[in-house]
C-alpha cells in the first residue's frame, strides 16, 4: 500500500474520502460474500427442531423462525421453504435388523481403481439408490436456493450406529454416502449431517487410512481419491483425529450436528461435547443436538442447570439443536430456558487450558481464518 508515502501526499479530506470509499467497497463485498454464502442464513431464533414425526402439524407447531429436521417428500419441503422455514432433510437409509447400510453398497466398491470424473455422477446416483430406503427424499440442488421468504434446504442426514457392520465399515459406509451427497448436490445445498454419538465422538477403534485406502482384504473406498488427516501425535489417540474431521478435510461436508442426549452426565451436560469425545484435527461449524423426550434429557437432567451453554461454532444456520421423538410438539416448552448457544471451538474443547504462547497462536490463527477455510 503506497497511500501515505511524502512523494505523494493527500489532504485530510482526501483522506476521508479515499477511506470511505474503501470501506464502501469491503462493506460490497461482505454482502456479496454473505448472499452467495447459504450458510449465512441463519434462523431467526438459532434452534432447529429434530422432528421424528415432522409433518404440517410438528412443523406448525415448531416456533415461527427455527429450522426444521426429519424425513419429508420434496412437496412439503417446498411448502415450507416458501413460508420462509430452514428444512434440514433426513432421508430413511437403508440400515435394518439385516442389512447394515455398508453392506446395501459395497458392491459398488469392489476395485481400487479410481473412479473416472465422468463416473462419478452415476456412482453417487447408485450409491443414494441403494443406501436410501426411499431415494425421492433425497434433495435437489435447486432446494438449496433461498426463496423469495429466505427459506430453503440442507441435507441433515441422521447416522446411527450400525451393529451388523464392522467398525471400518460403519465408517465406510457414512462417508460415502456423504461422498455421494456432495457430487450430486454440489456446493448448492449446505451439507450437515446429524450423527449419532457413536460417531460424533467416534468411538470403536476407528482407522481412517483402511476406509480410504483399503485394509488389504477390501479396498474401502481406495477409489475414490479420499485423503486422511495427519497422524495424530497425541497420547491414546492411536494416530487417528476425530472421524469428522475426515470428512470435513475431503469437503463432503459443511459442519455437523452432534447428538449428546445423556442425562445427569457431569461430564456430558446437555448442550456439551463431552470429554470421551476424540479430538480434532481442526475447527469446524458445528452445534449440538439436545433431547427433548426419549430421552427426556433437558427435563429430567438437574447437574448445573437449566439453561446450559450449548456449544456451536461457525457458519451454521443454529446454533442449538432440539430432538423431538413424539408425535406432538410442546407449545411450552422454551428450548431458551434450557440451552444457551455458546460459542466454542472444537479444538479448544479438546485440549486443557493452553499456554500464553498458544492463546497468541490461537489470536493469529483467527485473522487467517476466514482466508483459509472459507469455501
Amino acid at each position: 500500500m503506497d497511500w501515505f508515502k511524502v512523494a505523494n501526499p493527500v489532504s485530510l479530506p482526501q483522506c476521508v474520502k479515499m477511506h470511505r470509499s474503501f470501506l464502501l467497497i469491503v462493506a460490497v463485498l461482505f454482502a456479496a460474500l454473505t448472499l452467495g454464502n447459504q450458510a449465512f442464513a441463519q434462523a431467526a431464533s438459532n434452534f432447529a427442531y429434530f422432528l421424528d414425526n415432522m409433518n404440517d402439524s410438528t412443523v406448525n407447531s415448531t416456533p415461527a423462525g427455527f429450522a426444521v429436521i426429519g424425513e419429508a417428500g420434496a412437496t412439503d419441503r417446498a411448502n415450507w421453504t416458501a413460508s420462509g422455514r430452514i428444512v434440514g432433510v433426513s432421508a430413511a437409509l437403508n440400515q435394518t435388523s439385516t442389512n447394515s447400510l455398508w453392506s446395501t453398497i459395497s458392491s459398488l466398491f469392489s476395485s481400487s481403481t479410481p473412479v473416472s470424473p465422468n463416473q462419478k455422477n452415476l456412482l453417487a446416483q447408485n450409491i443414494i439408490s441403494n443406501a436410501l430406503q426411499y431415494p425421492d427424499e433425497f434433495p435437489n440442488p435447486a432446494e438449496g436456493n433461498l426463496t423469495q421468504s429466505n427459506g430453503y434446504v440442507i441435507w441433515a442426514q441422521d447416522f446411527e450406529r450400525d451393529p451388523l457392520a464392522s467398525t471400518d465399515e460403519l465408517y465406510a459406509g457414512v462417508t460415502a454416502v456423504l461422498w455421494a451427497g456432495r457430487q450430486l448436490l454440489g456446493t448448492n445445498v449446505k451439507i450437515i449431517p446429524v450423527p449419532a454419538s457413536y460417531l460424533f465422538k467416534t468411538l470403536g477403534g476407528y482407522n481412517s487410512g483402511n476406509i480410504v485406502h483399503g485394509d488389504g482384504a477390501t479396498p474401502y473406498l481406495a477409489s475414490l481419491g479420499l485423503s486422511a488427516p495427519p497422524t495424530n501425535p497425541q497420547t491414546n489417540s492411536g494416530g487417528e483425529w476425530n472421524f469428522l474431521s475426515m470428512l470435513y478435510e475431503n469437503h463432503l461436508i459443511d459442519g455437523f450436528l452432534g447428538q449428546q442426549y445423556a442425562i445427569n452426565n457431569s461430564g456430558a451436560l446437555p448442550g456439551s461435547v463431552s470429554g470421551d469425545t476424540m479430538p480434532f484435527y481442526e475447527d469446524m461449524p458445528y452445534a449440538i443436538l439436545s433431547a427433548h423426550d426419549n430421552p427426556s434429557q433437558l427435563t429430567l437432567t438437574t447437574i448445573g442447570g437449566p439453561p446450559w451453554a450449548s456449544h456451536y461454532y461457525g457458519d451454521m444456520p443454529f446454533q442449538a439443536g432440539v430432538y423431538w421423538n413424539t408425535n406432538v410438539i410442546d407449545s411450552s416448552f422454551n428450548p431458551s430456558s434450557y440451552l444457551t448457544p455458546t460459542e466454542s471451538a472444537l479444538t479448544e474443547l479438546a485440549v486443557p487450558e493452553p499456554s500464553t504462547c498458544a492463546l497468541l497462536l490461537m489470536t493469529a490463527a483467527g485473522a487467517l481464518w476466514f482466508a483459509r477455510r472459507r469455501r
